[in-house]
């Protein structure tokens, strides 16, 4: 199954974008902690605090929400996955492995640290001499929990830093960029003229990813609803990939939850899903 292929992709990608958020955020609250109380802030850094402040509650936050997680049912896309990722054009929804994959109960439980767990529920006496249902559990256990840790930094909030403490904050004739760095991450972000978010890259020793986000506007602000990830090997002998993500919304208890993910590896696989039944934890 390719869509495994696409899993172990995502894992790498999970990796590098999470160095980034964790360096972005920590050498900001760090710096501050090391600053505070030890000398005056600058003109200068108050104008760039007050600039990420401002820039921050133009985004949707499941932290400002009070959201602990959610829960929902997962139906993926078999007939899609098994036409578009094998390149079976004629696939039917009769197809044995289809019947028997539509017969499994999927759940996730995501969670505002952007970790998740998956349940795959078979029913009573199963009948895969081939192991298709194992190996979709594997492939689509990683691909969620994937995308959950990736796309969680959008929503909790720490998209934008707190402070700019720590960070190279410059205004360009376009709009901002900041840019954060310990001795083995980069990550730079480039925010337009209305503080919307245009880039996010990170760069390790091993590679670089280069996020292209976009958002739609809510009643409690920017949502994250499509992004595109580029990832570039230092070791030019290695291919670099390409994610394209969607992500459509539904109003669960007041709590903007994914209704619909879209995922694909360029040349590797498509993955989509429909989450339905949902519930959320508030903190």
């Amino acid at each position: 199954m390719r869509v495994g292929t696409m899993a172990g992709w995502l894992k790498r990608l999970v990796l590098v974008a999470a160095m980034g958020w964790m360096v972005m955020s920590g050498l900001s609250q760090s710096a501050a902690q090391a600053t505070s109380g030890t000398q005056a802030k600058s003109a200068q850094s108050a104008e760039y605090d007050a600039l990420l402040a401002k820039a921050k509650k133009l985004y949707y936050s499941y932290t400002s929400e009070h959201v602990a997680g959610f829960d929902c049912d997962v139906k993926p896309d078999w007939l899609k996955l098994f036409s578009e990722v094998n390149g079976e054009q004629n696939q039917k929804a009769d197809d044995p492995r289809i019947v028997l994959l539509n017969s499994v109960k999927i759940k996730i439980h995501s969670h505002t640290d952007a970790s998740a767990t998956m349940d795959w529920i078979e029913p009573p006496n199963m009948n895969d001499p081939n192991g298709v249902s194992n190996a979709m559990h594997s492939a689509v256990s990683q691909t969620l929990t994937g995308f959950v840790q990736f796309w969680t930094p959008f929503m909790d909030g720490d998209i934008i830093p707190d402070t700019s403490s720590g960070l190279e904050v410059h205004k360009t004739a376009d709009g901002y960029t900041l840019h954060a760095e310990d001795a083995e991450t980069k990550v730079d972000e480039t925010l337009d003229a209305a503080l919307t978010l245009r880039k996010y890259e990170v760069t390790m020793n091993s590679s670089q990813v280069k996020f292209q986000p976009e958002f739609e506007q809510t009643d409690k602000g920017l949502v994250v609803n499509y992004f595109l990830a580029h990832i570039i090997p230092v070791d030019k002998t290695q291919q670099g990939q390409e994610l394209h993500v969607a992500v459509r919304y539904q109003d669960v208890q007041g709590v903007e939850v994914p209704r619909e993910i879209r995922m694909e590896v360029v040349g590797t696989g498509k993955l989509n899903v429909t989450l339905s039944g949902c519930t959320v934890t508030k903190k």
